[in-house]
């Protein structure tokens, strides 16, 4: 009986702790979901490239014009913008939503250094809520 007991207290304690994730996961999720993103249209070179890319990419027209900046960048951001673009998503929901599929991929391989919970909770919750990530 008591053997019983001690996994039903496991299996509790195991649920209250993804609960707990879920809402701190959401909570990230409210707080940074809708932020504003602009372009700074002059950067020739930077913003200005990857949204020309990302028009170029809309029409279908995979290295765009033919200039000193065709190869100049990679394409990930382009592709990354075009798809916003096509699932009509903005670029911080869908960014929101790919940081924190990144933030539990790193953090999943910890739970076999770290054995207690509570501690890697804290560690999850301390990189998911890194301020840089809202810029």
């Amino acid at each position: 009986m008591k053997k019983k007991d001690k996994y039903n207290k496991t299996k509790k304690n195991k649920s209250i702790f993804i609960i707990i994730i879920i809402v701190i996961t959401l909570i990230r999720f409210l707080i940074s979901f809708n932020l504003p993103s602009f372009i700074i249209s002059n950067l020739n070179y930077d913003d200005k490239l990857m949204t020309d890319q990302m028009i170029s990419l809309l029409s279908g027209n995979y290295l765009g014009d033919y200039n000193d900046t065709t190869l100049i960048k990679g394409i990930i951001f382009p592709l990354l913008l075009t798809l916003c673009r096509i699932i009509h998503i903005n670029y911080s929901t869908i960014f929101t939503c790919l940081y924190i599929l990144a933030v539990l991929y790193f953090v999943k391989p910890f739970e076999k250094l770290i054995k207690n919970k509570y501690i890697l909770l804290i560690f999850y919750v301390l990189i998911l809520f890194n301020p840089i990530s809202y810029f």
